[in-house]
C-alpha cells in the first residue's frame, strides 16, 4: 500500500511539473496524463449587425439564377378537399344536365393518382428585361400529365333511368388530364446547399374521363378548362463544379382544374362540368445556371470580421463585375462604412505592431490611417508617432555615441519621413557621417579627401568648429611629419 502511495505521488509531481513548464507557451489543457487534450477555441469578435445579416441578408450579393432549362417532377396525390377530414370531394364538385343521382367521386383509394410534369426554359425575365434581378424569379412553360391508379365506377345504370343514352354501359370516372401552363417560380436561398422554392402555374387542361375496361378511354365525352396550381418545397443543391448545377427536393402541391367546356356529341353523359381539387407530394429534379456566391459575399465576410481594408477591395470588385446587380446600392453603402472604419482598423493594427516591437510596420499603419482619419483620430495617431519619433531619436543619439554615425543617420531619415520636425536634425547627423569619413581618410593618409570631408561637415554643422579644428591640426601635423621624413631620406 505504501509503495502504491509513493508511486502515485511521483506521478502527480511529474505531471504537475510538466504542466507548469509548458503553461507559458501552450494553452492546451491535458487530462489523464496527456491522454485527453483540449485546446480552447479562438474567440472571434464580429462587427455589430453580424447576426442580423446572417438571418436576413445572408446571400444578398449572390449572382442571379440566370436560367433553368429543365425541371422534372413526379408526384402522387389525391382528389378531395371536402368534408371535415378534407378527404372527400367537395359539394357541387360535379354538375349535371338533369336531376340524376349525384356521384361522390368514389372511395378515397379510388381518387389517388400520379402526375408527371416538366417545366421548360425558365428564364429570369427581370434580369434580361430590366437588367437587374430583385428576386430569383423565373418564368417558363409547364406541361403536365395526370391520371388515377384505380378509378371508381360511375352510376351509369341509375343515370340511364333518366335518359337511356346516359347509360352507355359500365364506365369508370378516370380523368386523364393533359395541361399546358405558364409557370412562375420564386427561389429563396439563405444557405449554399439548400433553398426554398415557391411556384405558381396557370393554363389550360384537356381531359378524357370515360374509361371502358382497363385502359380504353372513350374519345367522347371530353372537355377542357382552366387549371391553376400552387406549390412550395425544399431543394438540395448538388454541385458538380460545372457551370450548371442540380437540385433535388420535395414539393407540397395543390392544383385546381375546372373542366367546364364539354364535348359530348352522343349525349352519353349527364355531366356538364366538374372541378378537380388535387393535393400531392411531388419529387423534383432540376438543372440550373447561376446562383453562386460572388466576391461581394466574400467582401461582407471580411467586413463582419472587421477587415475593412480587404472588404472595401472586394466590394469595389463586386460593383465592377456586377454593375446592374439589384443590391449594388448595398455594396456602395458597405464601401462608405468601410471608408469610415478603415482608419480605426489601421490604427488598431499599428498599435498591435508597436506592442510587438515591429516599429516599421506600426509606422506604416499609422501613416495610412492618418491619411483618411478624422481630427480626433488624427490627433491620437500624431501622439503615437511623436512617441515613436522620440524613442528613435534617442536610439540615433546612442548610435552616435557608439561611433555608428551612418546607422544613426538612417534612423533619423526614417523618423523624418513621418515627423517633419526632426528634419532640422538631418544636417547634424550628416555632418557626423562626413566627420567619420574624414577620420577614416586621415587614418589611411588621404589628407586632401579628409580635409574635404571636414570642411563639408563644418558647413552642415557649425557647432563642430572645435572638433573640426582639432582634426585639421592633426592633419597638418601628419603632413609636417611626412614632409620631414621625406627630407631626412634625401639627406
Amino acid at each position: 500500500m505504501r509503495s502504491l502511495l509513493i508511486l502515485w505521488t511521483l506521478l502527480t509531481l511529474t505531471t504537475t511539473s510538466w504542466g507548469m513548464a509548458n503553461y507559458s507557451t501552450d494553452t492546451t489543457r491535458s487530462y489523464l496524463w496527456g491522454l485527453i487534450q483540449l485546446r480552447p477555441e479562438t474567440k472571434i469578435t464580429y462587427e455589430p449587425g453580424h447576426w442580423r445579416d446572417r438571418l436576413f441578408y445572408r446571400r444578398e450579393f449572390h449572382e442571379p439564377v440566370h436560367f433553368i432549362p429543365l425541371e422534372l417532377r413526379y408526384g402522387v396525390g389525391f382528389y378531395g378537399g371536402g368534408g371535415r377530414s378534407g378527404l372527400k370531394m367537395p359539394s357541387k364538385w360535379m354538375q349535371y344536365a338533369g336531376d340524376v343521382s349525384k356521384f361522390d367521386g368514389g372511395k378515397f383509394t379510388e381518387r389517388i393518382g400520379h402526375q408527371l410534369e416538366l417545366d421548360l426554359l425558365k428564364t429570369n425575365l427581370s434580369e434580361y428585361l430590366l437588367q437587374t434581378s430583385w428576386l430569383d424569379m423565373h418564368t417558363g412553360l409547364n406541361v403536365r400529365y395526370s391520371s388515377l391508379f384505380a378509378p371508381p365506377k360511375l352510376p351509369t345504370s341509375n343515370w340511364g333511368e333518366t335518359n337511356a343514352t346516359w347509360n352507355p354501359g359500365a364506365k369508370n370516372f378516370a380523368p386523364r388530364l393533359l395541361e399546358l401552363s405558364l409557370s412562375q417560380s420564386w427561389n429563396l436561398q439563405w444557405f449554399e446547399w439548400w433553398f426554398l422554392s415557391f411556384r405558381y402555374t396557370y393554363g389550360l387542361a384537356t381531359a378524357k374521363f370515360y374509361l371502358t375496361g382497363k385502359d380504353q378511354y372513350d374519345a367522347t365525352p371530353k372537355g377542357w378548362g382552366p387549371t391553376v396550381s400552387y406549390s412550395a418545397g425544399l431543394r438540395f443543391i448538388l454541385d458538380t463544379g460545372e457551370a450548371n448545377r442540380f437540385a433535388i427536393g420535395l414539393d407540397f402541391k395543390h392544383s385546381y382544374t375546372k373542366i367546364n367546356h364539354l364535348n359530348d356529341p352522343g349525349d352519353v353523359t349527364p355531366i356538364t362540368q366538374f372541378h378537380l381539387p388535387n393535393y400531392a407530394v411531388v419529387l423534383t429534379i432540376s438543372v440550373f445556371y447561376g446562383g453562386k456566391l460572388t466576391v461581394g459575399d466574400l467582401g461582407k465576410a471580411y467586413y463582419y470580421r472587421r477587415d475593412f481594408v480587404t472588404a472595401k477591395e472586394k466590394f469595389e470588385e463586386f460593383i465592377t463585375l456586377y454593375p446592374t446587380h439589384a443590391n449594388r446600392y448595398r455594396a456602395e453603402r458597405y464601401i462608405a462604412n468601410c471608408n469610415k472604419k478603415i482608419p480605426f482598423q489601421l490604427y488598431d493594427e499599428g498599435v498591435q505592431f508597436e506592442n510587438r516591437k515591429l516599429i516599421g510596420k506600426a509606422i506604416d499603419k499609422y501613416l495610412q490611417a492618418r491619411a483618411t482619419a478624422d481630427t480626433a483620430l488624427a490627433s491620437l495617431i500624431n501622439d503615437r508617432l511623436t512617441h515613436i519619433a522620440n524613442l528613435m531619436m534617442e536610439q540615433a543619439e546612442e548610435l552616435l555615441d557608439k561611433d555608428q554615425s551612418e546607422d544613426a543617420l538612417k534612423t533619423v531619415l526614417k523618423v523624418s519621413s513621418f515627423a517633419p520636425e526632426v528634419r532640422s536634425e538631418i544636417s547634424r547627423f550628416r555632418a557626423q557621417v562626413l566627420l567619420k569619413k574624414g577620420q577614416t581618410a586621415l587614418q589611411h593618409k588621404f589628407f586632401d579627401k579628409a580635409l574635404t570631408y571636414f570642411n563639408q561637415a563644418l558647413e552642415l554643422d557649425p557647432d563642430l568648429k572645435f572638433q573640426v579644428g582639432t582634426l585639421r591640426y592633426q592633419t597638418a601635423s601628419q603632413l609636417v611629419r611626412q614632409a620631414n621624413a621625406i627630407e631626412n631620406q634625401e639627406d
